[in-house]
């Protein structure tokens, strides 16, 4: 079974927290790890207990500015393009790396991020009626959501025969481990996948300027606003709480908290907390799905409903983009070098 570590991306993203501005060339994954990938176009909520602030790109202060460094508003398409290309470039310096080490890497295009195979037109959360039908769509849905990001490496790759992750590994999947992922020294030798990832990465403008002195004051400053964001609760915030417990669902304190409770059942009952059961895929959906499925049903309309009656989602915007205005007016300077400087690189890329 092949390993999955999820991000989500989606048409609504991360704007713009330093917190997602590492990408995948900053860690190497060992394959059965868990792992966090951030990327310019995702929203990780895969367990974290930093809820992701999102926000439309429409009307952002920050986007004017941010939206080419991160390519957002590029289609789910040229994404995949953009991403198959990467990934062929990071295996290829991976092969060539093992191979000056004296082992064998096969080329493995089905490992790294990839975007689930969903449908975007059978998949609507925003929608009350497709909640009232799929709840968070974590449990039983219609597709896969198709915005949705993974790591992949898996027992079905072509490398995992010199894995140790087995139960007696050799001496010669120790030596290929070490190879592949570092040593106990990690700035000594981090490894080919490591090197690999960075090599794959190395050309992005994201990556280029967040590696430069620069601008390293722009980004902590970033930093600086996001934290405030979040540390401190707005109004809405609270009477949506408020409006959860009076449906019945006292506990939550985050807006993001109720779909993370199912991904964890989901996870203590299947062992996998971001693939639903599809319907008509052939596969049998067990009874305790079923029944997880009409709690979160429930749960579901209940946020649904709260976030409505306390216009959650227009007022979180509008805090954020006050936030934004206020940060671009401080820091206008510098996000005009950032923005030019992207430009340059985009434009010479």
């Amino acid at each position: 079974m092949r390993n999955k570590f999820f991000t989500i991306l989606g048409t609504t993203v991360l704007l713009f927290t330093t917190a997602a501005c590492g990408n995948p060339a900053t860690s190497a994954s060992s394959p059965g790890a868990s792992s966090n990938i951030t990327s310019p176009q995702v929203v990780a909520d895969d367990g974290d207990p930093v809820a992701p602030h999102i926000a439309t790109l429409s009307g952002s202060p920050l986007a004017e500015y941010m939206s080419l460094m991160w390519n957002l508003g590029a289609s789910r398409e040229d994404q995949i393009r953009a991403n198959d290309a990467r990934t062929l470039l990071i295996q290829e310096t991976a092969a060539a790396c093992m191979r000056e080490q004296g082992f064998d890497y096969y080329l493995d295009m089905s490992s790294g991020i990839q975007f689930q195979d969903g449908d975007p037109d059978l998949w609507h959360p925003e929608d009350r009626e497709w909640v009232a039908q799929w709840g968070f769509g974590q449990v039983i849905a219609p597709t896969l959501n198709p915005w949705m990001q993974f790591m992949t490496m898996g027992e079905d790759s072509p490398n995992a025969q010199f894995w140790v992750d087995q139960e007696d590994p050799t001496p010669e999947q120790w030596a290929w481990q070490t190879a592949f992922h570092g040593g106990p020294d990690y700035e000594a030798n981090p490894g080919c996948w490591a090197l690999a990832q960075r090599a794959g990465w190395a050309a992005e403008p994201s990556t280029i300027v967040q590696e430069a002195e620069e601008f390293r004051p722009l980004f902590d400053a970033m930093q600086i606003m996001n934290d405030r964001i979040h540390n401190e609760m707005g109004d809405y915030e609270r009477e949506w709480v408020q409006c959860m417990a009076d449906a019945g669902y006292p506990g939550f304190e985050q807006q993001w908290e109720p779909a993370e409770s199912i991904r964890q059942e989901m996870s203590r009952e299947f062992g996998n907390m971001f693939e639903p059961f599809v319907v008509n895929s052939g596969v049998d959906i067990p009874t305790a799905a079923s029944e997880l499925h009409e709690r979160e049903i429930e749960l579901a309309l209940a946020d649904f409903d709260c976030r409505a009656a306390v216009d959650y989602e227009a007022r979180e915007q509008q805090r954020r983009w006050a936030a934004e205005a206020q940060f671009v007016a401080d820091h206008r300077p510098a996000l005009e070098a950032l923005r030019n400087t992207v430009e340059q690189l985009t434009a010479s890329g």
